[in-house]
C-alpha cells in the first residue's frame, strides 16, 4: 500500500499538475493549428535547369534554341500558409547533360525534383523524360569588316 500512497502522492503534486497542464496545451495548440493551417497539395509549371553544360561546349556542342525551355509540372504537398508562399524560383528540377557525345536527340531522364523551402513535399512530376535536342557549334572567327585606318598624327 505504501508504494501505492507514494504514486498518488507524486501524481497529485504541483510539478504533475505543471507538467498536465503544458501537456494538455500543447495538444490543444496542435489541433487547432491543424485546423487553421490544413495540409494541401499544389501543381506548378517548373522551368528545367540544364548541369554539366561545359561538357558539351569543350565537345563543340549547344543545346537547341526550342531545348532550352523545356518545362514540366510538379505536384507538391505541405501546409498551406507554406505553398502560398512558394515560388517555381524554389523548386529545382535539372537534367544532366553530361552523357551526350554527339549532335541529334537525346532522351534524358531528370533529376528528381529538389525544394528549397521546409516543408514541402514533392509527390511526383511529369514528364520525367525530356528530349533535348543537341547541335554542332561550328567555330565562328570574328574579323571587323569595313574598318578603316585611324589617323592618329597631331594636325
Amino acid at each position: 500500500m505504501a508504494f501505492l500512497d507514494r504514486v498518488r502522492k507524486i501524481f497529485s503534486s504541483r510539478i504533475a499538475m505543471v507538467i498536465y497542464a503544458v501537456a494538455i496545451g500543447v495538444i490543444a495548440w496542435l489541433l487547432v493549428t491543424d485546423a487553421t493551417n490544413p495540409s494541401t497539395e499544389a501543381t506548378l509549371t517548373v522551368e528545367v535547369k540544364f548541369i554539366n553544360s561545359d561538357v558539351l561546349a569543350e565537345k563543340q556542342l549547344a543545346l537547341s534554341a526550342d531545348s532550352r525551355h523545356l518545362t514540366a509540372e510538379i505536384k507538391v504537398s505541405g501546409r498551406q500558409s507554406v505553398l502560398k508562399k512558394l515560388r517555381t524560383d524554389d523548386i529545382t528540377l535539372t537534367i544532366d547533360l553530361s552523357g551526350i557525345d554527339d549532335a541529334g536527340k537525346h532522351v534524358k531522364t531528370a533529376n528528381v525534383p529538389e525544394c528549397a523551402k521546409y516543408g514541402v513535399k514533392i509527390i511526383d512530376f511529369t514528364p520525367k523524360e525530356f528530349t533535348v535536342e543537341i547541335v554542332g557549334r561550328e567555330e565562328v572567327s570574328v574579323t571587323p569588316a569595313n574598318v578603316t585606318e585611324l589617323n592618329c598624327e597631331p594636325q
